[in-house]
């Protein structure tokens, strides 16, 4: 789960006006979830959350101003780590009927 940090909220302030409005409990209340493969210890994970951080830095910019000239240029993992808080949750059941389904955004 990536929850945004304060960076986060200063950059979309820092966008325009209609962004003026939001606090941090706006933006923590419907968390991203991103599912890496199968692992059975937290190096490991970090490791998938390192190799991926970069594409997640960007979906999350991306769900608020598609204009990537916005975006931070620097979208390492250290970057990430202070715009970013995230958790690991081990156990992810799916109750839906069949298959979940990847829709293109």
């Amino acid at each position: 789960m990536v929850v945004p940090k304060q960076p986060f909220l200063d950059w979309l302030l820092g966008l325009g006006e209609s962004n003026l409005e939001l606090t941090m409990a706006d933006l923590r209340r419907d968390p991203s979830i991103y599912l890496f493969p199968e692992c059975s210890f937290e190096p490991e994970l970090l490791e998938h959350l390192e190799d991926a951080c970069a594409e997640i830095f960007e979906r999350e910019l991306e769900s608020w101003d598609r204009l990537e000239e916005s975006w931070p240029t620097d979208r390492s993992f250290e970057a990430f780590r202070q715009w970013f808080n995230y958790s690991t949750h081990w156990m992810v059941f799916d109750l839906a009927r069949g298959r979940l389904k990847v829709e293109e955004i």
